[in-house]
């Protein structure tokens, strides 16, 4: 597995060679032991990463008053740590995939990953990674039911159960090529997520726009044209005609994995038309900063939050205790004017 990957992969610039190679290789050896671990440390990073630089970074950042104030903060240290995340794994996986020999390569050539199915062998990085992003996506999981509610909390709890499955059952399935190739290419995406809802909870409009139209554009291109149209494709073609035809896989297992694959599908469509639905409102009303507000929280702008949106544990932090008691008496008299 050592040479494998030696001969196919290379580190990237900057990395020590003996040091991160050695540890790549030791995770290898045993995957779902690190799984746990994973988490675990990305959890911790991430607390350290939220209370140390983003929260500080928010309460410097972020100018709008009152209600506003305690969901953007809380709001803009999670999107930060996150972003800084996707901003690695994006730079490890693809330069590692375009490691790979050109006759090779898997992303201008999606059916190479089935190539030889039987007889596949997986580099030692492609089980760290797995073993990274399983981690991760169950840290996701995990802090879905502790953050404030966004107006697609369903939509992507979803996604968290429907990505954790498909890490599993391509790993179990011997479909760990064109797994790397789909966390890959998602995390691209993501990359451009955190930072444009940052801009936009800060109040600069000019880099919410251009964050917009960068998340559009890449959300456009590898989740609505070469993931349905390439990567799903070749899942259901490639895979059926070059494994399951040769009673490498069964009927059942390529019907699973490909309607799993057809959810997070859906799902992209459905998030592509709510920045359709962003796009329009700003563009009619003028107003970026209050349409993504509204779209990311489910709030009207106009209107103040839920006293729950407080008392999440996900805001706990945010502001001084004082601060945000303050916030939920103003909410709640808020509420009895409106409904008096």
């Amino acid at each position: 597995m050592a040479s494998l990957s030696d001969k196919i992969f290379v580190i990237p610039p900057g990395l020590p060679l003996s040091d991160w190679g050695s540890f790549v290789e030791t995770v290898a050896q045993h995957p779902l032991n690190w799984v746990p671990l994973f988490f675990v440390v990305i959890t911790v990073i991430r607390h350290i990463l939220e209370q140390l630089f983003f929260v500080p970074m928010a309460k410097r950042c972020v100018k709008s008053e009152g209600i506003k104030r305690i969901i953007f903060i809380n709001k803009f240290k999670g999107d930060g740590a996150k972003t800084i995340y996707y901003i690695l794994t994006t730079s490890l996986s693809w330069t590692q995939l375009f490691s790979i020999p050109s006759d090779r390569r898997w992303v201008f050539h999606v059916e190479r990953v089935w190539e030889g199915f039987e007889e596949q062998t997986f580099p030692d990085f492609i089980y760290f990674m797995y073993s990274l992003q399983l981690g991760f996506y169950v840290h996701l999981l995990v802090y879905h039911f502790i953050e404030p509610k966004n107006k697609d909390f369903v939509e992507m709890l979803v996604h968290h159960i429907a990505t954790i499955f498909l890490i599993c059952y391509s790993w179990a399935q011997g479909c760990m090529n064109v797994g790397y190739l789909i966390l890959a290419l998602h995390d691209f995406a993501d990359v451009f997520v955190g930072p444009t809802k940052m801009a936009n909870f800060a109040g600069w409009p000019k880099s919410t726009v251009l964050g917009f139209v960068l998340l559009v554009s890449s959300w456009l291109a590898t989740r609505l044209v070469y993931f349905p149209f390439w990567v799903v494709r070749s899942c259901m073609v490639d895979y059926y005609h070059l494994v399951v035809k040769r009673g490498l896989a069964s009927l059942t297992q390529w019907a699973l994995f490909n309607a799993f694959l057809s959810v997070l599908v859906v799902l992209h469509v459905y998030w592509f038309y709510c920045f359709v639905a962003i796009m329009v409102s700003a563009i009619r009303d003028n107003q970026v900063h209050d349409a993504v507000y509204s779209e990311n929280t489910g709030i009207p702008a106009e209107a103040l939050a839920d006293e729950a949106d407080l008392r999440a544990p996900g805001c706990a932090g945010a502001l001084a205790g004082d601060e945000a008691v303050a916030m939920v008496e103003e909410v709640e008299a808020a509420r009895k004017r409106r409904l008096g």
